[in-house]
């Protein structure tokens, strides 16, 4: 119990850790206007409410998370609002519902929103088999903005993976890819840039496709 609480489920905290590291680094990054940020299956999205909870973000932030649990998108509303508030104008954070299957089709979700500066999503295509997963990277990859980032991650195939625990002991599947199975989402987009990253654990595996500017 042990090692299922605080060894293999300690991916989920570390994957979050990079999340809010990358939001701060993009809001940063932004001068001209508001940074726009967009999390796909957000839960909790514990990393934007940690992010806000800073003294004063440098620059002006606008938030979309989408989730298909409504207790979890209450959780975050509830976690940010005050945030919102505090930091007077220069933070928003949108909350949007959405079935599971609405998840995936990218141009309903986003198709209104204006080109977004980061777009992540960390546990939703390990249940995609690959050609569905390969379709919705590319779609999500559309709505980049110029000189912005999509994230993904995945559970790592690796001897050391959650297989065991996750598959045998608490029946949770999903699909377990390699570094090469990452970077065959995005081999097919144009002036893209990919790379991949291990969490700390190592039991993820996140691919970072950069569109230029």
């Amino acid at each position: 119990m042990h090692r299922l609480g605080l060894d293999v489920a300690e991916c989920i905290a570390t994957r979050m850790v990079m999340m809010r590291q990358t939001i701060a680094e993009t809001v940063l990054e932004k001068r001209e206007r508001p940074a726009r940020i967009t999390s796909l299956g957000c839960g909790s999205a514990r990393e934007v409410g940690d992010y806000l909870s800073i003294q004063s973000i440098p620059n002006p932030a606008h938030f979309t998370l989408i989730d298909q649990d409504h207790g979890a998108l209450g959780m975050a509303y509830e976690r940010t609002y005050p945030e919102v508030i505090r930091h007077g104008g220069k933070a928003n954070v949108t909350c949007l519902h959405a079935a599971f299957s609405q998840l995936f089709k990218t141009s309903e979700l986003l198709g209104k929103l204006p080109p977004q500066d980061f777009i992540y999503s960390v546990g939703l295509v390990d249940y995609l088999q690959p050609r569905r997963g390969k379709a919705w990277v590319e779609s999500l990859f559309s709505c980049v903005a110029p000189g912005g980032k999509l994230i993904i991650s995945n559970m790592y195939k690796t001897p050391l993976s959650n297989l065991w625990p996750m598959e045998f002991l608490t029946d949770w599947t999903v699909i377990y890819r390699t570094e090469q199975e990452m970077m065959e989402f995005a081999a097919d987009i144009p002036d893209a840039v990919a790379e991949t990253s291990l969490d700390p654990t190592g039991r993820v595996c996140l691919l970072t496709v950069h569109k230029k500017a």
